[in-house]
């Protein structure tokens, strides 16, 4: 039997996701020192823990990160959908993250792509959830 894959091992791939990104400031408390002075004592800044950065996250929405290399190709013949999964050399393989073929494109720009695409699909099913 011989099984075609959309992706071979090797293959640097852009997964496209819907997630948030996380976005630091600097603390104006501590200006960004992470300890404050308090009576002639230092503590850590009550408002970013020590840290020197406030953080916070933008709204959630298709996007995608780093390239990554296709390490390992899963095919369930046993499914009736016959799906084709794959792990990345960055996240883990045997042990790491699961990336579905239809989640994954070979460029920047396909990812781009799909991304405005997915993102459009969202405004247009919540517009008719109102």
């Amino acid at each position: 039997m011989i099984i075609e894959t959309k992706y071979n091992i090797g293959d640097c791939v852009y997964h496209v996701m819907y997630t948030q990104k996380q976005i630091k400031k600097p603390c104006p408390s501590c200006n960004s020192k992470g300890r404050i002075n308090l009576k002639k004592q230092k503590f850590n800044c009550p408002d970013c823990y020590g840290r020197g950065t406030k953080e916070s996250y933008s709204k959630r929405q298709w996007m995608f990160d780093v390239p990554l290399t296709i390490g390992s190709i899963r095919y369930d013949s046993a499914r009736s959908d016959e799906t084709t999964t794959y792990m990345c050399n960055e996240t883990g393989v045997g042990s790491g993250s699961i990336y579905h073929e239809e989640d994954l494109f070979l460029t920047k720009e396909e990812a781009e792509v799909e991304c405005a695409k997915r993102s459009k699909l969202d405004k247009e099913e919540n517009k008719l959830d109102d």
